[in-house]
């Protein structure tokens, strides 16, 4: 039986129970490097005399195959799941670091009177002290502490519950009216 040259090319790999042709596999591997998994990018990457349509529509239909979504998908949950692990990243320490930004105040991390304005030392601060601050800057003239309060008030308060869609606070509120209905007969 004759053999196409190209079959030893194309063998399929195993993942998982997951098969994958050699191209195919080339492709997953540059998708899941892509941070924002742009599949006509990374076509166009690994094939670059390939025009824009071209790219999109071959992209399209790889990333619809079966096997290409299934193996994208077990690897970004292990992605997932390793991150989550080495970050604990669970819901009640985001929330504590939420909560750290959200409330940091000024007088945390700095203090000013009638001689200027200081930065206190940072073995002074606590860890959720220092989870407060996003971006610290000393220049030879002036000193920029940059906080995140208002995204992190938000995110806080939508998780919690405290905002509706529009994220404006919303509070139902009973109101019973007692309305003398005879004094309105008489007039």
């Amino acid at each position: 039986m004759a053999t196409n040259k190209n079959d030893k090319a194309n063998t399929s790999r195993t993942h998982n129970g997951i098969k994958l042709t050699k191209a195919q596999q080339r492709f997953c591997d540059a998708y899941l490097a892509d941070p924002e998994r742009n599949g006509t990018r990374v076509y166009k990457q690994l094939h670059p005399k390939v025009n824009d349509k071209t790219a999109r529509a071959n992209a399209s239909r790889m990333l619809a195959n079966a096997n290409v979504s299934a193996y994208v998908e077990q690897k970004e949950q292990e992605i997932h799941d390793r991150l989550m692990a080495q970050y604990e990243a669970n819901e009640d320490n985001i929330i504590r670091e939420l909560s750290a930004m959200a409330f940091a105040r000024l007088s945390d991390f700095m203090y000013w009177g009638p001689e200027g304005i200081s930065l206190r030392d940072c073995k002074t601060l606590d860890a959720m002290q220092q989870a407060g601050i996003v971006e610290l800057r000393q220049t030879r003239d002036s000193v920029s502490v940059k906080l995140q309060k208002r995204e992190a008030l938000y995110l806080l308060g939508q998780r919690l519950g405290l905002f509706n869609n529009d994220g404006n606070t919303e509070q139902r509120v009973k109101v019973y009216i007692n309305h003398d209905l005879s004094a309105a007969d008489e007039q």
